[in-house]
């Protein structure tokens, strides 16, 4: 997997490849820096299988593009962000704040990083969405005081 990130905020992913570092066999997880070019030559390249992109339009359109050459398959996320994902070993409750937290009320979810979606495990989703009704169901929207 070779991850590019955007050119204007790369520090994240590389700061995960820190983290990530020794867990998984070498050459697995890579991270590939730089700007329309890199990201370019990364479509371009006949070595490369599959690609998938989280962006715009006009970068999926480019991307579609550059893989109908190689006829590659290639999966878009356009403007699809901040999933919260929820294994069965969660605590249903620390789940549902997490998401009332991240759903970002303060700001009527008007932030790019209110989550936007949420996939829960099928062994604790009930659990979860009865947390999250209660949840929700004591904010109470208004002037601030």
């Amino acid at each position: 997997m070779i991850v590019k990130p955007p050119e204007q905020a790369p520090l994240s992913t590389l700061r995960f490849a820190e983290l990530i570092d020794g867990l998984l066999p070498p050459g697995v997880f890579n991270v590939a820096t730089g700007g329309r070019e890199a990201g370019q030559a990364l479509t371009a390249h006949r070595d490369v299988a599959m690609l998938s992109v989280i962006g715009s339009v006009a970068t999926g359109r480019a991307v579609m593009r550059a893989a109908a050459d190689g006829i590659r398959p290639v999966l878009l996320e356009l403007g699809g962000k901040n999933a919260l994902i929820a294994f069965a070993d969660a605590d249903p409750s620390v789940v549902a704040d997490a998401m009332i937290a991240g759903m970002n009320f303060t700001w009527c979810g008007q932030s790019c990083g209110s989550t936007s979606r949420a996939f829960i495990h099928a062994a604790i989703y009930d659990a979860v969405i009865e947390h999250l009704r209660r949840g929700c169901t004591a904010i109470r929207p208004g002037l601030p005081d």
